[in-house]
């Protein structure tokens, strides 16, 4: 009778692909059957333990056994109907002969090459819930033997507003709703003139400097490893990717890693 009644369980959530539908499914299952099985779990139970009081106590033990599941079963629908975001690298990307200008005087003063990281959130949960509220995006640089050379700082997302459009609110302008929407967001990670040997990172500060060249962030040829931190109101998430340079008349290349 049990393996019957075990077959038509699996056949009942077989269709049912929801977890939160399969679970209640589930709950229903047993709530059906368990007093159907009630007669033989009496006998089963009473010769274990040789006594009337064998039954009491293999109850018990079934109820708590029951209360353990339900919780866990619960706490995992608690997940999924809440969602969670998920943001990973979907490679990178070049935005190239992208004129710069002075904000005082409004003069185009280079075309530099943009480089980007793209990032797409990749949800669990119910899809209503999983939008990245509120994502900045901090860049740290390490050299080739582990060495910090550029702290922990703000990069811009390419599509939020910068100096020229919103002044010195730039910066509180940058955190990004990033949603499972399939839509890919670019977060600014290096600018380098091909014709020059030093790459940038370029932020909203960079915009006080002529062609976006800030001097405290400028780096020679040489290979790079950058951890990029995404945080929000409800998703933390470290990316990496590394930089190559190799000077004048060359592209960067960068990788995720």
């Amino acid at each position: 009778m049990l393996r019957r009644f075990w077959k038509i369980g699996l056949l009942a959530l077989r269709p049912i692909p929801d977890f939160y539908d399969r679970g209640q499914t589930v709950v229903t299952l047993i709530l059906v059957i368990l007093p159907s099985l009630a007669p033989a779990f009496y006998k089963l139970s009473s010769r274990l333990w040789n006594t009337h009081n064998g039954f009491t106590v293999s109850c018990a033990v079934l109820a708590l056994l029951l209360i353990i599941a339900l919780y866990r079963t619960q706490n995992r629908l608690d997940d999924v109907e809440d969602g969670t975001p998920k943001l990973v690298c979907r490679g990178t990307s070049a935005e190239r002969d992208q004129p710069v200008q002075n904000l005082a005087t409004g003069q185009v003063t280079g075309k530099p090459v943009f480089y980007h990281l793209k990032i797409e959130n990749r949800p669990t949960g119910k899809a209503d819930r999983q939008t990245a509220r509120k994502v900045a995006g901090n860049v740290e640089i390490y050299d080739s033997t582990g060495k910090v050379v550029c702290g922990r700082k703000l990069h811009r997302w390419e599509q939020q507003p910068g100096p020229a459009e919103v002044g010195k609110m730039a910066d509180l302008k940058q955190p990004l709703d990033i949603p499972p929407s399939g839509v890919v967001c670019r977060l600014d990670i290096a600018m380098k003139y091909t014709d020059e040997e030093v790459f940038y990172t370029p932020t909203n500060d960079s915009a006080r400097y002529p062609g976006f060249r800030d001097p405290g962030f400028r780096f020679g040829p040489g290979e790079y490893a950058v951890d990029v931190q995404l945080c929000g109101e409800n998703v933390d998430t470290s990316l990496k990717c590394r930089i190559k340079n190799e000077g004048a008349g060359k592209e960067l290349d960068i990788r995720p890693i």
